[in-house]
C-alpha cells in the first residue's frame, strides 16, 4: 500500500510541473528583430552615435540574445538575454556592459511593434531609473531611445535608428 500511496504522490507531482505551459516570448517580436542591425543617432547634446547590434533567437525561441556595440570612437558594449520570467509571467531583459553592469528592466511586452523595458530592480543599485524603448519603423528599421527617470520625468540619453542587413 505504501508504494502505491508513493507512486500516486510521484504521478501527481508529475503531472502538476508538466500541467502549467513555459511561458515564450511573443514570437512577432523575436521574427522582428532577429539577425544584424546598422544604427546611427546621437546623444541628448547633439554628438553623433553609431552601433551594431545583432539579436538571435535562442534557447528554444523562448528567449532574445542581443549584442550591442557602438562603433569608434564610442567604446559601450552590452549584452543582454530578452525572455519571459516564469514566476512573474513578465518579459525581461538581463544587460551587462563592457563597465561590470547587471541589470534588470522589465517590459509589459511587445505591443503595437513596439517595447519598453524600465529598470528598477533589487538587481540594479543605481539610484536613477531607466528606460529603453525599442520601436519599429518599418519592416526593416527600428528606433531605440535610451532615458533616464528624473524627480521631472523622463530625460533622453541618446537614440539610434537602426536598418537590417540585407
Amino acid at each position: 500500500m505504501r508504494e502505491i500511496v508513493i507512486l500516486a504522490a510521484f504521478g501527481i507531482m508529475c503531472c502538476a510541473q508538466t500541467a502549467s505551459p513555459t511561458p515564450s516570448t511573443d514570437p512577432g517580436m523575436i521574427r522582428f528583430f532577429a539577425g544584424e542591425w546598422s544604427c546611427a543617432g546621437e546623444f541628448a547634446n547633439g554628438k553623433k552615435i553609431a552601433a551594431d547590434l545583432k539579436f538571435s533567437p535562442e534557447l528554444d525561441n523562448k528567449w532574445l540574445l542581443y549584442w550591442h556595440a557602438d562603433r569608434p570612437p564610442g567604446a559601450f558594449k552590452s549584452v543582454a538575454m530578452w525572455g519571459v520570467d516564469r514566476e512573474s509571467g513578465k518579459l525581461v531583459s538581463i544587460a551587462q556592459d563592457i563597465a561590470g553592469g547587471v541589470r534588470l528592466f522589465t517590459s509589459d511586452g511587445w505591443k503595437d511593434g513596439a517595447v519598453t523595458f524600465e529598470s528598477g530592480s533589487i538587481l540594479d543599485h543605481r539610484p536613477s531609473r531607466e528606460r529603453f524603448r525599442y520601436e519599429r519603423q518599418s519592416p526593416d528599421s527600428f528606433k531605440m531611445t535610451y532615458e533616464v527617470g528624473t524627480a521631472a520625468g523622463w530625460r533622453m540619453g541618446d537614440y539610434i535608428v537602426c536598418s537590417r542587413h540585407s
